[in-house]
């Protein structure tokens, strides 16, 4: 009854700090990611935010995988409750960017042609699947293991993907 009491106490303070610290000129907007992994108190935590009436200029937003969400989902009920108590909830899918735009993305980011980083693209896309969070993250795996280097001879990025397997640090889980 005490973890019950104290944890009570800690989300108190944490809503009136919000209150104390939320205005016109300053709001704040709070984002969490992956939030299909919080736990209860975590949630809890978030509702008590979203169903406060007097907690103004504070934005909530969070993101989820929705193919690790069951339709039972605590979130899921979370966001049922917000919306029945009037307040405006609006869910955006974004789903995996196309191998064109993952190699606009690629190209812009190392100043070149689409077409010269195709292979470059290609190798990415296949890891990946489009998603541009992996994508970005493959990017700076390849240059942190010299794949990919700025070469001052011909003052462009190059690379040589032979033999090259993208698997430390990044997921398998891409989706």
């Amino acid at each position: 009854a005490s973890t019950d009491s104290g944890w009570h106490r800690l989300r108190y303070l944490f809503q009136t700090l919000l209150k104390a610290i939320c205005n016109e000129d300053y709001p704040i907007i709070m984002f969490l990611d992956d939030l299909q992994w919080a736990d209860s108190a975590s949630l809890d935590l978030i509702g008590a935010l979203l169903k406060d009436k007097s907690l103004r200029h504070f934005m909530f937003i969070g993101a989820v995988r929705g193919n690790e969400m069951e339709k039972g989902h605590p979130i899921n009920k979370l966001l049922e409750t917000t919306e029945t108590m009037g307040k405006s909830v609006e869910r955006i899918d974004l789903p995996n960017l196309s191998i064109e735009a993952i190699g606009a993305c690629i190209a812009d980011t190392l100043s070149l042609d689409v077409k010269d980083c195709q292979p470059l693209t290609e190798f990415i896309y296949g890891k990946t699947q489009g998603n541009v969070f992996f994508a970005m993250q493959s990017l700076e795996e390849l240059h942190r293991a010299n794949v990919f280097y700025y070469s001052v001879i011909a003052f462009q990025w190059e690379w040589n993907l032979e033999g090259v397997e993208l698997k430390a640090g990044l997921s398998d889980n891409v989706d």
